[in-house]
């Protein structure tokens, strides 16, 4: 989903963006048949320092694009629910718009969800069910887009950049810039930088 994000984001741009996956589009935690975006949210002077809402507040303007388009993404609203493992501290999220986040009592809960709960929750309106398949075919669909299926299995910087090399050092291709969307695998692919 990041991959492709960043791949339409620049080929809306006027760039030429090739998509280079080990297997194929979405092969990987990526390829659920749903993903849930939904932030987890900090008390608002924090913001500015959280990456989870920077990143969700990031998402909002990125789904923008694909609002019109309920194949890509529905929107839905969550729920989420005061667990031992999740605590809400409601407290801490009062200054947030309506539109953002909104304090349910169980009762509350209970309607919005249409099932009978026993814990307060947050309802989160704007969360959304994002279908990564329709996705990976309109992006990739995109003429400024190609997918070439290769398993780069180390980058070395170059003159013009980068070369992307496979696990036999043959030279799969090169590249001015590239944009690593790998979650684990990226370590691997930059092993002079620190572990995650």
């Amino acid at each position: 989903i990041a991959g492709l994000s960043c791949a339409y984001a620049l080929a809306q741009r006027g760039y030429a963006v090739q998509v280079i996956d080990q297997a194929a589009a979405l092969a990987g935690a990526s390829g659920n048949p749903r993903a849930l975006l939904m932030p987890k949210l900090t008390p608002l002077t924090h913001v500015s320092e959280h990456l989870h809402t920077l990143g969700w507040l990031s998402t909002l303007r990125w789904w923008s694009v694909w609002q019109q388009d309920r194949r890509v993404i529905e929107p839905s609203g969550a729920l989420s629910l005061h667990t031992i493992k999740n605590l809400l501290t409601v407290s801490k999220l009062t200054h947030y718009p309506a539109e953002i986040v909104q304090p349910q009592n169980a009762t509350q809960a209970s309607q919005t969800s249409h099932c009978p709960l026993t814990t307060d929750a947050l309802w989160l309106p704007q969360a959304a069910l994002l279908n990564p398949a329709e996705l990976a075919t309109i992006v990739l669909a995109h003429p400024r887009i190609t997918l070439q299926i290769s398993a780069v299995a180390a980058l070395q910087s170059s003159a013009d950049g980068w070369q992307l090399h496979d696990a036999d050092g043959t030279l799969i291709g090169n590249a001015q810039q590239v944009i690593i969307c790998a979650a684990l695998d990226s370590n691997r692919l930059c092993p002079q930088l620190p572990a995650l």
